[in-house]
C-alpha cells in the first residue's frame, strides 16, 4: 500500500504512529511506504529518471543488508541511518532532452466532515462548516425523529478532518484528498457495513465519491456507491438546510423511500 492508504488504515486501527524497533533473525526487509507514483508528474523526466534508479539502487543495497540479519536481530535505527547515507547518483547516460515545465497541483485548504450513525445500517456524512455557528445538530435530530420516530438520533457526532496527518511535507492537492477519503469510506463501509448513506454538501460528494459524480447534477437524487452495495442520497449540507429553509421541502420528498426501506 501507499503512504496514504497505511495512514488511512492506522487511523482506523485507532493507531496514531507505528515504527517497528527491531528485525527479528529471517524477518523481512523494513521498507518505507512510498507516495503514490502520481507525486513524479511535478518533477521533470530527467529526475523522474534519477529517482527511480536511486529506488533501485536502495533496493538492492536491502537485499545485500538481508543476508546479515539472518542471525541477529538488527536495530532499525541501523538501517534507516543507511538510507540516510549520501548515496553516488548514477549518471544518465542518455541524450539530454529538454525537461517540461513541471505541474503544480494547486494545494486546497483544509476542511472537516460530520459523521453520524444513528442506526446500524444508516450512514450520515456532511460538509462541516463551524464557521455559521448553527444548530446543526438540533436539525439533524428533527429530521431522524421525523423519519424513524422519537429516540431515533442516538449516537455521537465524529469529525474527520483533512489532512488526516499535519505535516507541511505532505502534498495536499484535491486529488490527495480524494485518494486518502475514499480509502477511508471503503474501510469505513468494510467495517461497519450500511445499506444507505446521506451525503450532505458538495466537499462529502467531492471526495467521498469518484470525479465523474457531479454534485449539481446528482442532488437531490440515490446513486449507487462504486465497488459496494450501498446508496448514497445527495443533498445539501445542513448549514444549507437552515440558510435556505425552502429545502427541506425537496429533502423531505427525497428521503421518503429511505422511511419506508430502512
Amino acid at each position: 500500500m501507499d503512504e496514504y492508504q497505511r495512514q488511512a488504515y492506522l487511523s482506523s486501527l485507532g493507531v496514531e504512529n507505528y515504527m517497528p524497533r527491531w528485525r527479528l533473525p529471517v524477518a523481512p526487509e523494513p521498507l518505507a511506504c512510498v507516495m503514490p507514483k502520481w507525486k513524479f508528474a511535478s518533477l521533470p523526466r530527467d529526475e523522474v529518471a534519477l529517482t527511480t534508479r536511486d529506488e533501485q539502487h536502495q533496493s538492492a543495497k536491502h537485499c545485500i543488508s538481508l543476508q546479515t540479519s539472518k542471525t541477529n536481530p538488527v536495530a532499525i535505527a541501523d538501517v534507516l541511518r543507511d538510507l540516510a547515507a549520501p548515496q553516488i547518483p548514477i549518471a544518465n547516460t542518455e541524450l539530454a532532452q529538454p525537461s517540461p515545465e513541471p505541474i503544480i497541483a494547486e494545494t486546497i485548504p483544509p476542511f472537516a466532515l460530520s459523521i453520524w450513525r444513528p442506526r446500524t445500517e444508516l450512514l450520515i456524512i456532511d460538509s462541516r462548516n463551524t464557521q455559521f455557528a448553527l444548530p446543526t445538530e438540533l436539525l439533524l435530530r428533527n429530521i431522524l425523529s421525523a423519519l424513524f420516530g422519537a429516540g431515533a438520533a442516538r449516537g455521537r457526532e465524529e469529525v474527520l478532518r483533512w489532512p488526516l496527518v499535519e505535516n507541511d511535507l505532505v502534498s495536499r492537492t484535491e486529488e490527495d484528498a480524494r485518494n486518502a477519503l475514499q480509502v477511508w469510506f471503503e474501510v469505513e463501509l468494510e467495517q461497519r457495513h450500511a445499506t444507505h448513506v446521506l451525503l450532505l454538501g458538495e466537499n462529502a460528494v467531492r471526495y467521498l465519491l469518484p470525479d465523474d459524480f457531479s454534485y449539481e447534477q446528482s442532488l437531490w437524487r440515490w446513486v449507487d456507491v462504486p465497488s459496494s452495495d450501498v446508496q448514497a442520497m445527495i443533498a445539501p449540507s445542513l448549514v444549507e438546510l437552515l440558510q435556505q429553509p425552502l429545502l427541506k421541502r425537496e429533502l423531505w420528498r427525497s428521503l421518503t423511500p429511505l422511511r419506508i426501506s430502512v
